[in-house]
């Protein structure tokens, strides 16, 4: 006798136990696996001729479980979601699923909130978390000019598809060329350099070129333009981190020193006033957090939590930084000593915020012999 789909919603219903309420799920399963041994109901509901969408196909008035169909015309994609305490069974016609199982780690007291759920994380698992939120993956390079009176400046991040290619002595050119154009037309933008016109050919045009010969996508992403209070100092570190930086000195070692310093350190800030009280919170939370699950007194939380603060303001404030060529002295007592003062800065690292898509290069050329 032909399994239907009237049998299939008989079987659902007599698995539920009435003590508990709940199916039992392995009936469910084998009860579907029969059905879809039925060819007519496969052509009728799943075939060729159907629909494409989610139809259902009976809603039991008591038990209220759902028989569905999903009929996709192409393949698609769903992010990670959470079915709460409801449950499904899916059986598969034609071509093929592939599913992932997620642990939601933050307990769900983010309630979507990405950066509530990095604070908790960084409370569970340290700073680890934040650390890899934080991790970046693009190759180009980052190029700073200034021009000769030291009152303007520009970094320009240039980004290419791979390490190779950021090494190219003609990519390499480029950025320079592009870079010191910014500054000597006075442009703010990757638009506005792209526009730019440079020995009868537009930036964008050279560009062009430069992926035909070169055979990698290259992408103007972000030009900074940079206008004195006093005088200009930069440091490019191997063209992975760029750095202009605005003090009051004409000191080139100290401005170099300083530039360096910003490198390896990457304050958020010059000083306290400069940090967000957003980040001053979030930090003060995490703090309480972690000294309550390390089952700390109560009326000990605030004094804890504001040494933590104070210890993070200190790591990264630019003037109460330990200058990394002297361990002896901050930043401050740096400046102090040579009659100096930091007005501000900026700084570009190759790829910062970009997710690099990993390729496998040996599928793609096996793909390309077939």
């Amino acid at each position: 006798m032909t399994y239907e789909l009237e049998d299939l919603c008989n079987d659902c219903r007599g698995s539920y136990d009435p003590q508990t309420g709940n199916a039992d799920l392995e009936i469910v399963r084998k009860s579907l696996e029969k059905l879809l041994t039925n060819e007519t109901f496969v052509q009728t509901h799943c075939g060729p001729d159907a629909e494409a969408g989610i139809h259902t196909l009976y809603r039991d008035p008591d038990k209220d479980f759902m028989v569905m169909a999903h009929i996709n015309d192409k393949g698609r994609t769903s992010p990670p979601h959470d079915h709460g305490a409801s449950w499904a069974i899916y059986g598969q016609t034609k071509e093929y699923t592939d599913m992932s199982e997620y642990n939601r780690v933050d307990g769900g007291e983010a309630d979507g909130d990405a950066t509530r759920a990095e604070e908790i994380l960084r409370v569970r698992f340290g700073n680890k978390a934040s650390k890899a939120s934080t991790r970046v993956a693009a190759e180009g390079i980052v190029a700073c000019f200034i021009r000769d009176d030291k009152k303007v400046g520009a970094i320009v991040e240039v980004n290419s598809e791979t390490d190779f290619c950021s090494k190219n002595d003609e990519f390499v050119a480029f950025v320079k060329e592009i870079t010191k154009a910014a500054v000597e037309n006075d442009l703010s933008d990757a638009e506005q350099l792209s526009n730019l016109s440079v020995d009868g050919k537009t930036v964008e045009e050279i560009r062009t070129q430069l992926i035909g010969k070169i055979g990698e996508n290259i992408t103007i992403r972000r030009v900074e333009k940079i206008i004195a209070k006093d005088n200009l100092f930069s440091y490019n570190h191997g063209g992975r981190v760029g750095v202009i930086v605005d003090i009051k000195s004409s000191d080139e070692i100290l401005g170099k020193d300083i530039a360096m310093h910003i490198a390896a350190t990457k304050p958020k800030a010059i000083d306290q006033r400069g940090v967000s009280q957003d980040l001053i919170d979030a930090e003060r939370r995490v703090a309480i957090e972690k000294a309550k699950e390390a089952g700390k007194p109560e009326e000990m939380l605030e004094k804890i939590a504001t040494g933590t603060v104070n210890k993070f303001l200190k790591e990264i404030t630019l003037v109460n930084q330990v200058f990394v060529k002297d361990e002896k002295q901050t930043i401050e007592q740096l400046l102090k000593n040579n009659n100096s003062a930091i007005n501000g800065f900026n700084f570009f690292i190759v790829g910062e915020g970009i997710e690099k898509k990993e390729v496998d290069f040996a599928s793609e050329v096996a793909a390309a012999q077939q």
